[in-house]
């Protein structure tokens, strides 16, 4: 059938060169009909088909690569299509069915041009269709989303590919009943289980960049053309307004891929200033300074909060005035007690003392405050801060 030609596509990792006025109408024809096949697999082919599609569309016709007919033909026969997508998209019973419409919805979103406003209006009723679920007709979403527990995790993670990318542009402006699409980005990624947050954010299992010794930006990574810093001060939004007393591990896990993805992104040393992690990167962390530096004496979080400190140490303007707060001692004193009550946490000191070895060897101005810091916090002679301080 049509809808397996469509899937078929797919399955040979679809690309294509300058299209022509008949292969638009072709593969528009393909995926169109796919989307009523039974089988949900190709109406999720079908779907992901025409998301594939029009951002080439909208491309070609302005660039003059495609015959601008051809390509407002294609983009008409999407939009035509809008009602099925929005009942697709809000109760086909399939997730990845509903991801393939989230894709649709991003191209729409993002291509403009071409049909710009009907694109656009098209496209956020697509979206808000599959955030809603099945009571897309019964008012407006929530700020805080859609019920991610009844959403299925591969179609949070969708939401998040789709959706981070559009924060902050233009459309991402609370209407036809959206919410904020920073903050909902934030949550969608907070939602994922470990495994698929590190994958989403391009981290190995812990935590550490799988893309390079700076950044992230794996292969499976959805931060790609996001606004890092706009979903940085998401995270601090959120955990200032629900007023968490500690960091969980996942936003910890977040907060180190954006800092990672921007860093991959402006390497050291570059025209800007040579710092990575500017001005406004070190207000974010000021923002959540004392959440963090209280996960290090978290063995669930410490390994993420070491991380997060290691770069804006070494990658911001801040450096090593970051080892001179004030709570740095009360830390250390937690982490390295080894009273009969209260032993040392063996994870917890260990992650300190890599620290501040890593952090002492980045440049003698680090060792000199990480010498300061030890020193300052007075360790009894001979204990495991002792002999951490006398080795840097």
């Amino acid at each position: 059938s049509d809808g397996c030609h469509a899937a078929a596509l797919l399955a040979t990792n679809f690309d294509h060169g300058p299209l022509s006025a008949d292969a638009v109408r072709e593969y528009s024809s393909y995926a169109s009909r796919g989307l009523d096949e039974p089988a949900p697999s190709i109406r999720a082919a079908a779907a992901s088909l025409l998301g594939r599609l029009i951002p080439d569309l909208v491309a070609g016709a302005q660039a003059g690569s495609l015959d601008p007919g051809a390509g407002r033909q294609a983009l008409d026969r999407a939009l035509g299509l809008e009602e099925k997508l929005v009942s697709l998209g809000g109760g086909d019973p399939h997730w990845g069915v509903k991801a393939s419409c989230l894709e649709v919805a991003s191209a729409l979103l993002r291509g403009g041009g071409v049909n710009g406003a009907v694109a656009t209006s098209a496209g956020k009723a697509v979206l808000q269709a599959v955030l809603k679920g099945p009571t897309a007709a019964a008012g407006a979403l929530s700020e805080f989303g859609p019920d991610w527990d009844a959403m299925h995790p591969g179609l949070r993670r969708a939401v998040a590919a789709c959706t981070g990318p559009l924060a902050g542009s233009p459309i991402d402006d609370g209407s036809q009943g959206l919410p904020l699409l920073g903050p909902l980005t934030v949550r969608a990624l907070l939602t994922l289980a470990p495994r698929d947050r590190n994958d989403a954010l391009g981290l190995k299992a812990g935590g550490a960049a799988t893309g390079g010794s700076a950044g992230g930006g794996g292969v499976g990574c959805v931060l790609g053309g996001c606004d890092v810093l706009l979903l940085c001060r998401s995270l601090v939004d959120e955990v200032k307004a629900k007023k968490l007393d500690n960091l969980e591990a996942e936003h910890l896990a977040l907060l180190s891929g954006l800092l990672r993805e921007q860093c991959r992104r402006v390497p050291a040393g570059n025209s800007t200033g040579h710092y990575p992690l500017s001005q406004a990167w070190v207000e974010a962390y000021e923002s959540l300074k004392q959440w963090v530096l209280v996960a290090l004496c978290d063995p669930g979080g410490a390994l993420l909060a070491a991380q997060v400190l290691e770069l804006v140490a070494t990658l911001s303007q801040l450096r090593e005035d970051l080892l001179r707060d004030d709570l740095w001692g009360h830390v250390l004193e937690l982490c390295f007690s080894e009273g009969p009550g209260d032993p040392m946490d063996p994870t917890c000191g260990a992650v300190c003392g890599q620290l501040l070895r890593r952090l002492a060897a980045a440049s003698p101005q680090h060792l000199k405050a990480c010498k300061d810091l030890v020193e300052a916090v007075r360790p009894v002679p001979n204990s495991a801060l002792a002999k951490i301080g006398a080795g840097l």
